[in-house]
């Protein structure tokens, strides 16, 4: 079995292990029908300023109500999505690309996705937000504006989304400091142009929301029914910054926050310690650490990955963010897979 899953192109293989395992996890929902409260109406007959590319999403499968296949539509864009993930992280083993799968499929805020019902709306946002990353990974004129353009339409259906593509973003920068021993300068000017892309995908989507809230279209909605971007007190933001923070060390090291408690901490952290351990003994050995500079510029990356993974919540006033929106507390996950697979490639035994 093994060598015929390694005949596969890798692409073709992780796209059929999604489908494959995605069943086994979700198909009780897609077996019956998606009770979750988006699910009770068509999206189709309304419309809302406030996500204005959902039905871009939704038209794929339009007046369908047939969970499998509304199940198919989710673990298709979840199959490219995984892809995507296992080139930025270099994930060339398949037991890496597999653990990938896995990880992915079963994690909480996929979970949460299969409750809301229109699964493959969150799905399809996220595969879009990550497709930016994967373009701003590409160097040229065009890639940088097709990863503004995905990043943009992604966030426009759920906003959260931003925070996976921040996190990515900061993954890569994090290897090329580390792995690949790119120059300082080239990662700081990479690193400009990942602001960049961030900061004017997010007022490009706001200008456009802004837009359809003048013309008075129906549907027109705000977030807990008003606008509260950019109303804000300079003392708020350490505040705000703070609960950040916390919110993610509380998902990653504290009780009750996260589905599967116990069978998630305690494997990830052990996990995390030993690839931490290794990784920096490896980079010691390699004479990373004897450039000041490159190890200031990785801990300045370290540092701000807890923001990247929750910025939502100080963009939306230190309000707590729910399941739905914390997809991209996945990144010590991934780190332990492109990390552990680097620490393999270079001492096989």
């Amino acid at each position: 079995l093994i060598s015929r899953l390694s005949a596969i192109p890798h692409e073709l293989r992780i796209i059929f292990t999604t489908l494959f395992f995605g069943y086994i996890v979700h198909g009780f929902a897609y077996a019956n029908t998606l009770f979750g409260h988006d699910n009770t109406k068509l999206f189709s007959t309304e419309f809302s300023s406030l996500r204005w590319s959902a039905l871009l999403f939704y038209s794929a499968r339009a007046f369908i109500q047939i969970p499998w296949v509304i199940g198919l539509i989710a673990l298709l864009e979840l199959g490219i999505v995984n892809v995507l993930l296992a080139r930025l992280l270099s994930l060339r083993r398949m037991s890496s690309q597999m653990l990938l799968v896995l990880t992915v499929l079963t994690y909480p805020s996929v979970v949460a996705f299969h409750n809301y019902g229109a699964v493959d709306i969150f799905t399809g946002s996220l595969l879009l937000c990550v497709l930016a990353v994967y373009f701003y990974s590409r160097k040229g004129v065009l890639f940088t504006a097709l990863s503004l353009l995905c990043l943009t339409v992604g966030i426009a259906t759920y906003q959260a989304f931003v925070c996976t593509a921040a996190m990515l973003m900061l993954a890569i920068l994090l290897e090329r400091l580390t792995i690949r021993h790119d120059s300082v300068k080239a990662i700081l000017l990479s690193a400009l142009k990942a602001f960049l892309i961030l900061v004017v995908s997010i007022a490009l989507y706001y200008l456009v929301y802004r837009l359809l809230d003048a013309l008075g279209l129906p549907g027109t909605t705000t977030y807990r029914g008003e606008d509260q971007m950019g109303k804000f007190a300079l003392s708020d933001l350490p505040l705000w910054l703070l609960k950040t923070y916390v919110s993610v060390f509380r998902y990653l090291f504290g009780k009750g926050v996260q589905l599967s408690y116990i069978v998630l901490k305690y494997p990830q952290l052990f996990c995390i310690g030993v690839v931490m351990v290794f990784a920096v003994v490896r980079l010691a050995k390699e004479g990373c650490f004897k450039q000041p500079a490159r190890v200031l510029l990785a801990l300045l990356v370290g540092v701000r990955l807890p923001f990247a993974m929750n910025a939502i919540q100080f963009l939306n006033n230190g309000e707590s963010p729910h399941m739905l929106m914390t997809f991209a507390y996945i990144a010590p996950w991934l780190l332990v897979l492109q990390y552990g697979e680097w620490l393999l490639r270079k001492a096989p035994a």
